[in-house]
């Protein structure tokens, strides 16, 4: 689970205070966010994804007081910061305007990201304790895997990580669940064995939360990944960072549970 190192922890307080002096929620989104929830000793990560409900006007305006705070940009890329304690956060805005639009133009370097999925970010998103007295909100599971799977279709080239993402998410979702993992809608969907019900479950979930294009471009990824004859299928066998996935079978059927799961309706328990 989380484990942020004290430079995180104390650029996350500064960062809340600033946002805070703006009227900004802000949502970790992102590595974190999985490992908030998920308990994988093999996901790794150096920085920290974080929404800030700002439009790129306000953000303007918070840049100036991060300067002010000791903050610095990382780089070229206007999204990439550096904390007093030299932490690297990547703060991602997205106010009204942008989540109407679903994308942010980043207006020096011209840079395009998607927020197809981020009004779940602000609407959906969990608060829990990640240090003491570190109270941030953060986004689920079934919005976090939205989330990759909208980054890996947008950017497939450069997006490899998601895929491995995905995959752990589809393994180990709601494992100590019992009661969600041996239901009803479990047993009605005759999946290929109970291990694959995490799979089952996170395709339920996510059909739940998904507007009509959210739903429409996960069934592309799942198409798309399913093709034997697409790059995205052999992608998607290779994407692991643990010797504990299995071999190939249970790699398509991981992700035909999850496909049986945005496809399931109520009814079909009954």
């Amino acid at each position: 689970m989380t484990e942020l190192s004290p430079g995180q922890v104390e650029d996350m307080r500064s960062l809340q205070r600033i946002c805070s002096s703006h009227g900004a929620d802000l949502v970790i989104i992102g590595a974190i966010a999985y490992q908030a929830f998920i308990d994988d000793r093999y996901r790794h990560t150096q920085d920290i994804d974080v929404a800030v409900a700002l439009d790129l006007e306000d953000f303007s305006n918070l840049r100036q007081d991060l300067l002010a705070a000791g903050w610095r940009q990382a780089g070229n890329l206007e999204h990439r910061w550096r904390g007093p304690a030299d932490s690297l956060i990547d703060l991602l805005p997205a106010g009204k305007s942008l989540l109407a639009a679903k994308v942010i133009n980043w207006p020096a370097g011209g840079m395009t990201m998607s927020l197809v999925g981020f009004d779940h970010v602000f609407r959906d998103s969990i608060q829990k304790e990640l240090a003491p007295g570190l109270y941030v909100k953060i986004v689920p599971p079934c919005i976090l895997i939205l989330l990759k799977v909208v980054a890996y279709m947008e950017d497939r080239q450069r997006r490899f990580k998601d895929l491995i993402d995905i995959r752990n998410l589809l393994l180990r979702y709601e494992l100590d669940n019992d009661v969600r993992r041996f239901s009803d809608a479990v047993f009605a969907a005759s999946l290929p064995d109970i291990e694959y019900a995490g799979a089952f479950l996170m395709g339920q979930d996510v059909a739940a939360l998904c507007t009509r294009e959210e739903a429409d471009l996960v069934r592309a990824f799942v198409r798309d990944v399913s093709d034997p004859n697409s790059p995205p299928h052999s992608d998607y066998g290779r994407a692991t960072n643990t010797i504990e996935i299995g071999e190939e079978p249970v790699r398509w059927q991981e992700l035909e549970s999850f496909e049986k799961g945005l496809m399931f309706r109520p009814s079909d328990s009954s």
